[in-house]
């Protein structure tokens, strides 16, 4: 494979993930592009979707981390009051609602 084909987007598909004994669903499964970036050697992984983007080495690393994103986004947006948020962060609220949901683990 050449280098310009390893940086070409890839793609995966998570029903859920958890994080620090949280798990979190996603209706329907969210498909995340994927892309090694040689500049810091690690593979970046993104859903534009639900905002989220992270760097990861191993398929553990980004499970952990897409893990972490997801309930910070749950906590700061999908459990705040819509009134004290911004107009774009409503609507991202709004996305998070619409596909994540938190069971107990």
């Amino acid at each position: 494979m050449s280098r310009s084909e390893e940086s070409l987007p890839k793609t995966f598909t998570l029903s859920g993930v958890t994080h620090n004994g949280r798990k979190f669903l996603f209706t329907p499964s969210q498909v995340f592009s994927y892309y090694y970036d040689g500049t810091s050697r690690s593979t970046c992984i993104e859903s534009k979707d639900l905002n989220v983007s992270v760097l990861a080495s191993s398929s553990v690393e980004t499970q952990r981390r897409i893990g972490q994103e997801i309930a910070v986004l749950w906590d700061n947006y999908a459990l705040e009051d819509p009134g004290k948020l911004s107009t774009d962060t409503k609507k991202l609220r709004l996305r998070i609602l619409a596909v994540v949901t938190e069971v107990a683990a």
